[in-house]
């Protein structure tokens, strides 16, 4: 099973929703999917949002054990998610953290493969995290950094516009195109078609529910929810 660590901060709910069932969707194996929310947390640091530092937490809540991936929020991916640990696996480095190598340069730490087990990653505890003034957006408590494609973290606004199907992680990093400032925003149409597909319902009651346990026949012949049935 694959560890997927997302950021949750409970005033955008919604991206943390559209990210989970973007993965759900294309997934090739069982994922655990995994919100990282700060008031479940040994820390209380934050940022722009709740989780801008829990997210280095993930070696930590993992035991420094296996990898894991953590990604932000306002993304969507794009492909099958067992890719990316695939990318990973396939480079056989010597890497405590894969991220793309994109500008803004703290932006490579909103998509991470760790490798939890590295060496480095053990300072990765929640005093440290708590007080440290490394930087550790820019990755600081380590030199042992593998590189991941540009395109598993194409950061909207920034980089060069791209088509949707060149793309396996999409991130808008400068707000998902949930409010009106965004919503103009490249691919905006992509994440909206998501967010639609998380909260469609794609069968009617009768064709889901009536040969269940809890149904039963109405008086007209045909199958209710049992409370309806006196």
């Amino acid at each position: 099973m694959l560890p997927v660590f997302i950021g949750h901060d409970n005033r955008i709910a919604i991206q943390t929703n559209v990210c989970m069932s973007s993965i759900a969707e294309k997934a090739s194996v069982p994922v655990a999917l995994i919100p990282l929310r700060l008031e479940t947390l040994p820390i209380t640091r934050r940022g722009l949002t709740t989780f801008t530092y829990a997210r280095f937490l993930v070696p930590w809540l993992m035991g420094f054990k296996g990898r894991a991936l953590f990604l932000d929020s306002d993304i969507l991916v794009n492909c099958d998610v067992a890719e990316i640990f695939r990318h990973v696996e396939n480079m056989a480095e010597d890497k405590a953290v894969y991220v793309a190598d994109v500008q803004p340069e703290f932006e490579r730490a909103a998509v991470m493969v760790f490798d939890n087990e590295h060496p480095h990653n053990r300072i990765l505890t929640p005093e440290f995290i708590e007080k440290t003034d490394a930087h550790l957006h820019l990755l600081q408590w380590t030199d042992r950094v593998g590189l991941l494609p540009m395109s598993m973290n194409h950061c909207i606004g920034y980089a060069r516009p791209r088509p949707v199907a060149d793309l396996q992680i999409l991130h808008w990093t400068m707000g998902s195109p949930i409010w009106p400032e965004t919503a103009d925003s490249e691919h905006a149409e992509v994440w909206h078609a998501a967010r639609k597909r998380m909260c469609s319902v794609g069968t009617t009651w009768p064709d889901f529910m009536a040969k269940s346990v809890h149904a039963k026949i109405g008086p007209d012949g045909k199958p209710v929810p049992k409370y309806k049935v006196v």
